[in-house]
């Protein structure tokens, strides 16, 4: 993928999950949605457990294992769905995907600049601080023009 398509992608999900960020302070109920919703419907593990073919022990694991955070998405599909729910599931990213890449290719072309500043240094040929920092907005400008396959490693 070039680099301009990987920036498009990014941006095109910056607007789409931009708009989950005010859901970013839900909390599930302490219990978990599926108990707390079944409660609120007055349905029974047992009505739910008919519901969703499956045994009333099994529903009631399922409820401990989401209070838990160790149900699996389809099982709490198929539990959305027999609730007449709609399962909502996204990773909202602390900032914007823009900003994580840049800041990684900042730090990545700050390790190279560093190396190769310690070493001039060591033979007396050291660049002024100034220097660095253009040098450092340079190669930023150009890993992000053409981002290296290594960016994350």
């Amino acid at each position: 993928m070039t680099a301009s398509l990987q920036r498009l992608r990014a941006r095109q999900l910056d607007e789409l999950l931009g708009e989950l960020k005010p859901l970013i302070t839900l909390r599930p109920p302490r219990q978990g949605w599926i108990q707390a919703i079944r409660t609120a419907l007055g349905m029974t593990t047992s009505q739910l457990a008919k519901r969703m073919d499956i045994t009333q022990p099994s529903v009631s694991a399922m409820e401990k294992n989401e209070a838990r955070g160790a149900i699996s998405l389809s099982k709490l599909q198929k539990a959305a769905e027999a609730i007449n729910c709609d399962l909502v599931y996204a990773l909202v990213p602390r900032e914007s995907l823009q900003v994580s890449l840049e800041r990684q290719v900042r730090q990545v072309v700050w390790q190279r600049i560093k190396r190769t500043a310690h070493t001039m240094a060591l033979e007396e040929q050291a660049v002024p601080d100034s220097h660095l920092r253009a040098q450092v907005e340079e190669m930023v400008q150009q890993a992000m023009s053409k981002l290296p396959p290594n960016l994350w490693d």
